[in-house]
């Protein structure tokens, strides 16, 4: 390890279909949210878990909020 503090958190939706709509449909605005606020996302079911920096974390939380 090299010290970095890695945040994970799991935003959890009521259904499927209303998280794919936040995200249009389309796993490219996904890739687009990871490239602009660095973090790592994984979408499955109604969940969406967002991993990286916590200042990051944050900020792509704050997308779904």
């Amino acid at each position: 390890m090299n010290g970095t503090d890695i945040a994970e958190i799991k935003l959890e939706f009521d259904t499927p279909q209303f998280l794919h709509a936040l995200f249009a449909n389309d796993p490219k605005n996904l890739d687009y949210l990871e490239s602009q606020t660095g973090v790592k996302t994984v979408a499955r079911d109604g969940w969406i878990v967002l991993s990286g920096e916590p200042a990051s974390v944050d900020r792509a939380k704050a997308v779904f909020s």
